[in-house]
Formats: C-alpha cells, structure tokens, sequence
C-alpha cells in the first residue's frame, strides 16, 4: 500500500506522516527529517525510539548494497567499530554489532531481515545471544524518488536496560541522527570512497 505520489515518488503507507510533501520539500532542500523521543517502557525501563529521512542522489540499488554490507559500516558509519556475521539463514543474517559508548564499547546481537524487493532492511536484537543491552529493533527503507534518487529512511526503537535516560538518547539513537544518514549519503554519493 502506497501514498499518493508525491513529488515523484511512491511513499509506502506506513511513512506517508512522515514523509509528507512538506517534509518532502526540505529532503529536496538537502535537509535532514527526523522525528525522536525517549520514554518508559512497561517495566520503566528508560527507551528511546526515533526515525530521520535523507535524499541521496544514487538509486536504491547502490544504495542497497551498502546497507547490507554491515562488516564496513566501521569505515563511515559514527560509533561503529565492527560487525561481524554469525549466521545466515536464506535472507536472515545474524549479526554481532559493536558499538563506541560513553564509557568504552558495547556489542549486541541481532537478527537482519533483507526484503531486496521492497527495499527494506530490517533488524531485531537476537535473544538467544548475550547482549550489552535489553532491546533494539528498526529498519532501513528506501523510497525511490525521481530517476536516480533515493529517500533513505531510519527507524529505531532502543531500550538498554540502563537507568540513566542521557546516555540511551546520546548514544544510540542521537548518535546523532543526522550524522548517520549524513554518513551514508557521503559513502553513496562517493561510490564507496567516504571514509570518516
């Protein structure tokens, strides 16, 4: 299910209050959308959950492949430091993630979904693995727009098992949303050649 086209592109349903046409009008601007908040989960656990939108100028299929490439998200990608693949099962991966933190490095598991044909890459944290954190969920999506352009959308839901609300919102999630999309955009539009 999709939105009306607008400005030359095809919104899937689930985006069509975020991705707007006025919100369509900044990322043709060369702005960066975002949407984010913290709260308490259920057990009043300290969360944090988020999305932010950017237009690259590569189609979805350069695009893609980088996406799914987590063992070089270390290269350009801020606070990454590795990933590693322990499984794979048809279009399944699981994934080891490390991360730069406050206070040194944390590594969780998760479980990456790939849907190629809706351009969709989603994750979910592995619990049958030891996690430095409690949960996290998201995806990335990508709305082609125009010939060779792409929305490239980030979603997120964070829940580390911390009490202290700061460090769930500064370190995960406002890793600095703009600076990871910004990340992603200059490694597409560089071919491969952005590093940080």
């Amino acid at each position: 299910m999709f939105c009306v086209c607008v400005a030359h592109a095809e919104i899937p349903a689930q985006l069509c209050d975020f991705l707007n046409p006025e919100a369509i009008v900044k990322l043709e601007a060369g702005k960066v959308i975002q949407q984010r908040k913290g709260f308490k989960d259920a057990e009043g656990r300290n969360c944090a959950q988020g999305r932010a939108a950017i237009l690259i100028e590569k189609p979805p299929s350069a695009i893609w492949k980088l996406l799914i490439a987590n063992d070089a998200y270390h290269e350009y990608i801020p606070h990454a430091v590795s990933s590693v693949k322990y499984s794979e099962q048809g279009n399944e991966i699981g994934w080891k993630e490390t991360v730069k933190v406050l206070l040194g490095k944390i590594s969780f598991h998760v479980i990456q979904t790939r849907d190629e044909a809706a351009y969709v890459l989603s994750w979910r944290i592995d619990k049958t693995k030891q996690n430095g954190i409690h949960d996290t969920q998201g995806s990335w999506t990508l709305v082609p727009h125009g010939r060779s352009m792409t929305i490239l959308v980030y979603a997120a839901r964070i829940d580390s098992g911390m009490s202290v609300p700061a460090f769930v919102e500064n370190f995960f999630l406002n890793r600095s949303l703009p600076e990871l999309l910004d990340a992603v955009k200059k490694r597409a539009e560089s071919d491969g050649a952005y590093k940080r």
